[in-house]
C-alpha cells in the first residue's frame, strides 16, 4: 500500500476516533473538576506545615502584639505537631459536630378547599437539610392522591413505602445547611353523612403546622382535630371547636399573606385558620348551620336536682337546673326563689353575670350568658338560710321556679346532721321514691329522704329537734391515804353516744383541791383533747372540762385531787384510832345513763384500815375492781398498797373508814466480813435495818470498848455519836451508839462499819489465834445475821473450839439476799447471842495451771494434694492475759485463723515461732470457745495438734481425721481410741461408722456458751474418729494412720488368691483343705492383730478371690475326673484277655513257689506293682490308639 493511500484511512481513523472521545472527555473533564474541586475542598481542611519568615526587626511586633507567647524548638514542635495530627487527622470530622438527624421538616402550611366530592391540600414544607449527600425525608400521605410534587421549579423526588405513605428523596451537595421549600397537592374523598361531612388527612408532621380551611356556604360549623389554636376569617364567623373542648382563640390578626392561595373568603364560603401541631393525623369535620325556627319563641323545659342539707342553725341548698332548649336559642334565664334564702351563688361557665331583684314574696334571679344558649344550658344555684331553735319546729324546703318555661320538674333529696333529728310534717305534690331511682348525680350517697315531683308547686315541711348525747360512764377511783394527806385518781372513760360534746362535766366532793386534768387513753378510749378546766357551783362541787374539738365515742380523762389530813392520831402513833371519809367524784347526771364504778382505797403499812361505812357500794376483790378499767398508779406511791375494794353506781355512795397508826417495828439483819490477810484482818459489817409501820427518831447499836475508837461509819446520810449517858442495859466491855439522820427513819436503811486489826506476820507453819468481835443491834424486834470468812490463798483459817450460837452454812448459797462476797472460804448464820475464834495458820502455796481446756475438737481433712486442711475447737477457761500456742512450722493460716465466741481476734508472733491469742475481755470464770484453722503439708502418716507450751489442763479431746473416698484405713498408731465402729453396708462392702455425730461434738464443745455464726468449714471424705483423755504433747501425741488405695488392696488380695489357687491346684484335696485352714487362721491373726485392715478381708475383693480360688481347684478336679474316667472305660475292654493270662501264670508260680507271708510293705508294694501294669496298659493302649489313628 502507497502512503497516498495510507493518509486518507489515517485521517478518517483520528476523526472517528475524536468524535467517539468528545463526550466521554467532556464527562472525565467535569468528573476530573469535581474530583479536583473535592480535592481541594479537602486540602484546604488539611492542615499542611509552612515556613514563614520574620524580619528579626519585627520580631516583637509579631510575636509580642497581644502578649508574649511560648517559642519551643523545633523538635518539640514536631513531637506536638504529629501528636495533634494523630488525635484528629485532618478531614475526619468529630463525632460531636455531627446532627443528631438527617432533615428537619422545620414547618408546615397547608390549604384544605372542600370541592365536589374531594377535599383538595395545597401544602408548602419548609425542610432543613443538615447531612451532606442523600437524604430521605417522611411525607406521611397515607390513602391520598399527589397531584404534584416540586422543588423549586423541578419536580421532586417522590416514592412511596411499604405501608403506603411517602417519602421524599433529596441530596444536599455541600457541608452547610441546606433548606429547601416543597410544595404539594394532594387529593382525597370526604365521608359525606346527613348533616355532617368529614375527612382525614395523614399530613406531614411538622412542629409549626398551620391550616387554612375553605368550606362552601357560609356561617358553617367547622370542627377541627386535633386543634391547639384557631382563629376564624374576619368575613366570616364560624363556630370552631376541637373535639369536646373549647378552642382557644389566636391573635384577631390574619395569618401570612404570603402563603398561597391566601386570598379573603368569598362571601358564600366559610374559612377557618387552625394550628394544629406535630399531629399525624387531621380530622375536619363541617356541617351548614341551622337557622332555626325563624320568628318563633324558644320551647323550654327544665329538669332539677336540689339538695337540702339541715345543719344546726343553717339551712344549705344546692340546686342543678338543667334547661333543654329548642326552636330558638335564649340569651337571658330567669328563676324564682323563696325572698328568706340569701342567694349565695349561681354558677356556670356561659353565664356573663347575675342579678338579684327582691319582687313581693320572692326574689327573682336574673342570668345573661355570654353565647345565646341552645340545646341544653345548666345553673348551679347556692342558697342558705340561718335558723335558731324557734324556727326548727316548722321549716320548709325552699322551691326553685325557673321562669318562661313550658314544664319543670326534678327531683328533691333532704340530709340533716347527726347531732339533729328530723321529722315530716307536711308534703303536697311530691312523691317518695327510693335512693336507687335517683339520678346519677344524687346517686351514690346517703340522703335522709328522696322525692320526685312533676310539676310546680310543691310543698315539703320538717321538723328538726337537736339530739341530746347519752353517755354511759366506766370509772375507776384511786383513793391514796397517807397520814397527812388524801388524794383521789379518777380515771374516767366516758362512751358518748348519738351527737358529741364539746364539754364534760363532774361530780367532786368539796374540800378538794383539783391538781390536773389530763386526757388519757387506756384500751379503746381515746385520750381526751382537753383544753381548760374549771370549778363552779355550791362549795365548788362540780368540775367542767372544756374540750378543744367535739368529742364521741370513747374518751379517756384522768382527773387528781388531794385534801390535808391534820389528825393527830394518823401523824403519830398514839394508839387511838381516827374516822376518815372518803369522797367519791362521779360523772355529772346530766346525759348520763349508766355509771358503772370502782373505788380500791391505797395506804402504807404504818395504817390499819376498816371500812366503818360503805353505804350504796359492795365490796369487791381487786381484780374485779381492775376488770373494766385498769389502775393508773404506774410507779407513783411505792409505799403503799391496796387494802379496800368496793364497787359503786349512780345511786348516792357514802364511805368511812377507821384509820389506826400503828407503833414502828424494827429488823436488823448483819453481816459481818472477816478478811484474813498476812499481817492484818480487815473487818466489815453491814447492817439492813427494816423499819415498818411509822417512823423512829435514831437506830442504837452496841459495839466493843476494843474497837469503839478504830470504827469508821461509811453509812451516807446517818450520823453516828456515843449516847450520853450511857443506858442502863449496855453489857460489860460495850458502848451504846446512836445513829440518826435529818429526818424520821423508815423505810430501809443501811449501815456500813469498817474497821482493821494488825496481827504478827506469819511464818510458814506458824498459826495466830483473831478473836471475832460482835456488834449487837439494840430496841429492834428481830435481829439476825451471817459472818463470812475470806483469807488469802497462803493462809488457812479455821474456828478455835466450839463456836457458840453460830452454825455453818454455804457462802454460795445460804447468803442473805443483797450479800454478794466473792472468795468467800467459809460462812456461820446467828440468831442470838455469838462467840467466834478463828486460828490462822500460813502454808506454802502451789503453784496451779491458770488455763484448763474441757473439752476440744479437732478435725484434719486430709486432701488429694498432699495437704491437711485443719479446725480446732477448744472450750477453755484461762485465767492469762494471752494464750501461748504452736504450730506446725509449714503451717498456712486461713485469712481469720483465729476466733473467739465466733468474733475473730488477731494473733501475734513471738519468739521461737510461739504464737500468742489476746483474751482481752475474758474472764477467768467465764468459758469460751477458741476456734483455729489452718493447712499444713502432710498425710496421714503423722498427724499432730496445735501445741500449748504453757501445757493447760486439757480433757477429753476428740480427732476427726477424713480420708478421700478411693483411699482406706489399714491400721492406726499412737496414744487415740477408735471412736467408730466397721459395719456392713452391703453384702460386700464394709464402711466406718463413728459413735459421735459430727454436728453433736461442736454443739458438745460450745455448749452453754453464746457464739456468734462461724463460716462453715468444709469436709469431704470417709470420717474416722479418735478420743483421748489427756493425750500427750507432739510428737509423742500424735496419730499415725497407715492407708492405701482400696483399688490396690483389692488387687493385691485377688491376685494373692488367684495366684494361691493356681500354684495349689494340683494337690491332693487334703492338701487343699490345708490351704483353706491356713487362710481362716491368716484372717483370724489379721482380725486380732489389725482389726482394720481385717475388714477388707471380708470385702468385695476377697470374696472374688475365693470364688476364682475355688472355680481353679473345681475346673482342675474335673478336668482330672474326666481323664479318669475316660481311662477306666480303655481299660476294661482289654481286662478279660490280660486278666486270663495272669491267672495262668500266677498259678503255675503258685504251684512252684510256696507261699509266703506277707507283711504290710509287701500288700504296698502290691498296690505300686499295680498301678504300674495300669499304666503300662495305659501307655500300650495309647501307642495302639495312636497307630490305628495313623492307619
Amino acid at each position: 500500500m502507497c502512503w497516498k493511500t495510507f493518509v486518507p484511512w489515517w485521517l478518517a481513523a483520528i476523526c472517528l476516533a475524536a468524535s467517539l472521545m468528545t463526550p466521554a472527555t467532556a464527562w472525565c473533564q467535569d468528573a476530573a473538576q469535581d474530583s479536583q474541586s473535592d480535592a481541594s475542598a479537602d486540602d484546604d481542611k488539611t492542615l499542611r506545615e509552612q515556613t514563614v519568615y520574620i524580619p528579626f526587626s519585627k520580631l516583637r511586633d509579631v510575636f509580642e502584639k497581644e502578649g508574649r507567647g511560648v517559642f519551643l524548638p523545633y523538635d518539640q514542635f514536631q513531637t506536638l505537631w504529629k501528636a495533634a495530627r494523630e488525635k484528629n487527622p485532618a478531614g475526619v470530622p468529630n463525632a460531636a459536630d455531627q446532627p443528631p438527624v438527617d432533615a428537619i421538616l422545620v414547618q408546615a402550611t397547608s390549604e384544605a378547599t372542600v370541592q365536589a366530592d374531594v377535599v383538595q391540600v395545597e401544602a408548602t414544607l419548609e425542610i432543613e437539610l443538615l447531612r451532606k449527600g442523600w437524604n430521605t425525608i417522611p411525607l406521611n400521605l397515607k390513602n391520598t392522591a399527589i397531584q404534584s410534587a416540586t422543588l423549586g421549579d423541578q419536580p421532586a423526588r417522590i416514592t412511596a413505602k411499604a405501608d403506603g405513605s411517602y417519602q421524599l428523596v433529596v441530596k444536599n451537595p455541600g457541608q452547610q445547611d441546606n433548606r429547601i421549600e416543597l410544595k404539594l397537592v394532594y387529593v382525597r374523598a370526604f365521608n359525606k353523612s346527613p348533616g355532617q361531612n368529614s375527612v382525614s388527612l395523614s399530613a406531614p408532621q411538622a412542629p409549626v403546622n398551620r391550616w387554612k380551611i375553605r368550606v362552601p356556604g357560609s356561617d358553617a360549623k367547622i370542627n377541627v382535630s386535633p386543634m391547639i389554636a384557631a382563629s376564624e376569617s374576619p368575613a366570616s364567623n364560624p363556630t370552631a371547636t376541637a373535639g369536646d373542648a373549647d378552642a382557644t382563640a389566636a391573635d384577631d390578626a390574619e395569618p401570612n399573606d404570603s402563603k398561597p392561595n391566601d386570598s379573603k373568603p368569598k362571601a358564600d364560603e366559610t374559612v377557618l385558620w387552625a394550628f394544629v401541631g406535630a399531629a399525624p393525623e387531621v380530622s375536619i369535620r363541617w356541617t351548614a348551620k341551622s337557622e332555626g325556627a325563624s320568628g318563633m319563641t324558644a320551647l323550654t323545659s327544665v329538669q332539677t336536682a336540689q339538695q337540702t342539707h339541715f345543719a344546726e342553725g343553717a339551712v344549705r341548698t344546692r340546686a342543678q337546673v338543667n334547661y333543654s332548649i329548642s326552636r330558638a336559642q335564649l340569651k337571658q334565664l330567669i328563676v324564682d326563689v323563696p325572698s328568706d334564702q340569701k342567694v349565695v351563688n349561681v354558677a356556670d361557665a356561659n353565664i356573663r353575670k347575675w342579678d338579684v331583684e327582691v319582687q313581693d314574696d320572692k326574689q327573682r334571679i336574673t342570668v345573661e350568658l355570654f353565647e345565646p344558649a341552645e340545646g341544653q344550658q345548666a345553673l348551679m344555684i347556692e342558697l342558705e338560710k340561718f335558723i335558731d331553735e324557734t324556727m326548727m319546729q316548722r321549716i320548709e324546703t325552699p322551691i326553685i321556679e325557673a321562669i318562661g318555661v313550658g314544664r319543670q320538674q326534678g327531683f328533691v333529696v333532704t340530709k340533716v346532721d347527726p347531732e339533729l333529728r328530723m321529722e315530716l310534717t307536711a308534703r303536697e305534690g311530691l312523691l317518695q321514691i327510693d335512693a336507687s331511682e335517683l339520678p346519677p348525680t344524687l346517686a351514690g350517697q346517703k340522703w335522709a329522704n328522696a322525692f320526685r315531683y312533676s310539676a310546680l308547686p310543691y310543698k315539703l315541711e320538717l321538723s328538726l329537734e337537736k339530739i341530746k348525747p347519752r353517755i354511759e360512764i366506766d370509772q375507776l377511783v384511786e383513793a391514796y391515804l397517807m397520814p397527812s394527806r388524801l388524794t383521789l385518781e379518777s380515771y374516767v372513760v366516758f362512751d358518748i353516744q348519738q351527737t358529741g360534746v364539746f364539754q364534760l362535766e363532774m361530780d367532786v366532793p368539796s374540800g378538794y383541791t383539783i391538781e390536773q386534768v389530763v386526757g388519757r387513753a387506756q384500751g379503746q378510749a381515746q385520750p381526751a383533747a382537753v383544753e381548760s378546766h374549771d370549778v363552779t357551783g355550791q362549795n365548788n362541787t362540780r368540775l367542767q372540762i372544756n374540750l378543744s374539738r367535739k368529742a364521741i365515742g370513747k374518751i379517756g380523762v384522768w382527773v387528781q385531787m388531794y385534801k390535808t389530813l391534820t389528825d393527830p392520831n394518823l401523824l403519830t402513833p398514839t394508839g387511838n384510832a381516827s374516822d376518815v371519809q372518803i369522797d367519791i367524784p362521779k360523772g355529772d347526771q346530766t346525759y348520763r345513763s349508766r355509771l358503772d364504778g370502782h373505788v380500791v382505797v391505797y395506804a402504807p403499812e404504818s395504817l390499819r384500815l376498816n371500812p366503818n361505812r360503805n353505804n350504796g357500794m359492795r365490796a369487791v376483790s381487786f381484780t374485779e375492781a381492775f376488770s373494766k378499767v385498769q389502775s393508773t398508779r404506774d410507779s407513783r406511791y411505792s409505799g403503799t398498797r391496796p387494802t379496800l375494794a368496793f364497787t359503786f353506781s349512780d345511786q348516792p355512795s357514802d364511805l368511812q373508814v377507821n384509820v389506826l397508826r400503828r407503833n414502828p417495828s424494827v429488823t436488823a439483819r448483819q453481816l459481818l466480813v472477816t478478811d484474813v490477810e498476812s499481817g492484818v484482818v480487815k473487818y466489815r459489817c453491814t447492817l439492813f435495818f427494816e423499819i415498818r409501820y411509822s417512823g423512829v427518831k435514831s437506830l442504837r447499836i452496841d459495839v466493843p470498848d476494843s474497837i469503839a475508837d478504830k470504827l469508821q461509819n461509811q453509812s451516807g446520810g446517818l450520823r453516828d455519836s456515843v449516847m450520853q449517858p450511857q443506858p442502863d442495859d449496855v453489857a460489860e466491855g460495850y458502848v451504846a451508839w446512836q445513829l440518826s439522820a435529818e429526818s424520821e427513819l423508815n423505810g430501809q436503811k443501811t449501815v456500813v462499819l469498817a474497821w482493821d486489826k494488825n496481827i504478827a506476820e506469819l511464818e510458814v507453819g506458824q498459826s495466830v489465834q483473831i478473836d471475832v468481835p460482835a456488834i449487837v443491834p439494840q430496841d429492834v424486834d428481830r435481829s439476825w445475821g451471817q459472818i463470812v470468812i475470806t483469807k488469802s490463798e497462803t493462809l488457812d483459817v479455821q474456828p478455835v473450839g466450839q463456836p457458840t450460837g453460830l452454825r455453818p452454812i454455804d457462802p454460795s448459797v445460804d447468803l442473805m439476799p443483797g450479800a454478794n462476797v466473792k472468795d468467800a472460804a467459809a460462812a456461820m448464820e446467828f440468831h442470838d447471842a455469838w462467840t467466834l475464834s478463828l486460828a490462822a495458820t500460813r502454808y506454802q502455796v502451789q503453784p496451779m495451771k491458770r488455763t484448763s481446756i474441757e473439752r476440744a475438737l479437732v478435725r484434719n481433712v486430709l486432701t488429694r494434694s498432699g495437704y491437711r486442711n485443719v479446725h480446732a475447737m477448744y472450750r477453755v477457761r484461762s485465767a492469762e492475759q494471752r494464750l501461748a500456742l504452736l504450730l506446725p512450722a509449714e503451717a498456712e493460716f486461713d485469712s481469720q485463723p483465729a476466733r473467739i465466741n465466733g468474733a475473730p481476734v488477731p494473733m501475734e508472733r513471738g519468739d521461737k515461732d510461739q504464737l500468742f491469742i489476746p483474751l482481752s475481755g475474758q474472764t477467768p470464770d467465764d468459758e469460751f470457745v477458741l476456734s483455729l484453722r489452718y493447712t499444713v503439708k502432710g498425710g496421714s502418716d503423722d498427724i499432730s495438734l496445735p501445741e500449748f507450751p504453757d501445757q493447760p489442763a486439757l480433757q477429753k479431746i476428740y480427732l476427726a481425721v477424713y480420708l478421700p473416698e478411693e483411699w482406706t484405713l489399714l491400721s492406726s498408731s499412737g496414744p487415740w481410741t477408735e471412736e467408730f465402729t466397721w459395719r456392713r453396708q452391703q453384702f460386700t462392702e464394709v464402711a466406718p461408722v463413728p459413735n459421735q455425730d459430727e454436728q453433736r461434738l461442736q454443739q458438745w464443745v460450745s455448749e452453754g456458751i453464746n457464739t456468734m455464726q462461724d463460716s462453715v468449714f468444709q469436709t469431704d471424705g470417709t470420717m474416722f474418729l479418735y478420743s483421748a483423755l489427756r493425750p500427750d504433747p507432739p510428737p509423742e501425741g500424735n496419730l499415725s494412720l497407715t492407708t492405701a488405695k482400696q483399688s490396690m488392696i483389692g488387687g493385691l488380695i485377688l491376685t494373692c488368691l488367684i495366684v494361691l489357687g493356681l500354684l495349689t491346684m494340683a494337690t491332693r484335696l487334703a492338701g487343699k483343705v490345708s490351704v483353706l485352714v491356713l487362710l481362716g487362721i491368716a484372717v483370724a491373726g489379721c482380725c486380732v492383730l489389725t482389726p482394720n485392715f481385717s475388714q477388707h478381708l471380708l470385702g468385695l475383693p476377697a470374696v472374688s478371690g475365693m470364688l476364682m480360688l475355688l472355680l481353679v481347684w473345681g475346673a482342675w478336679g474335673t478336668q482330672h475326673a474326666t481323664k479318669a474316667v475316660y481311662r477306666s472305660i480303655r481299660t476294661g475292654w482289654n481286662r478279660p484277655a490280660k486278666e486270663a493270662s495272669a491267672e495262668d501264670e500266677t498259678a503255675a508260680t503258685a504251684e512252684q513257689t510256696p507261699p509266703e507271708p506277707s507283711s504290710q510293705d509287701d500288700q504296698e508294694d502290691e498296690i505300686d506293682e499295680e498301678f504300674l501294669i495300669a499304666d503300662d496298659d495305659n501307655s500300650n493302649e495309647s501307642n495302639d490308639r495312636k497307630e490305628a489313628d495313623n492307619e
